[in-house]
């Protein structure tokens, strides 16, 4: 039983951290790709959905993490 709450541990801090890395260089590629096609108009809809999504999955992967860490 220790070692699945352990393995579960384990998975969920590193999903945060591959979460924020994937966010952070999505970021980068998507203000590069918002840079260089700044009169599409839907560049801001997808800059604000991709930091809103990988927002929303590092805060329920914490989140998630905290409960466990509590147990």
């Amino acid at each position: 039983m220790e070692n699945q709450q352990i393995r579960e541990r384990f998975y969920l801090f590193w999903g945060i951290v591959i979460g924020a890395l994937l966010g952070v260089f999505g970021d980068l590629w998507i203000a590069y790709f918002y840079d260089t096609n700044k009169t599409q108009w839907w560049m801001p809809l997808v800059t604000f959905l991709s930091m809103v999504s990988v927002l929303a999955i590092v805060g329920v992967l914490t989140f998630e993490l905290f409960r466990l860490l509590r147990r």
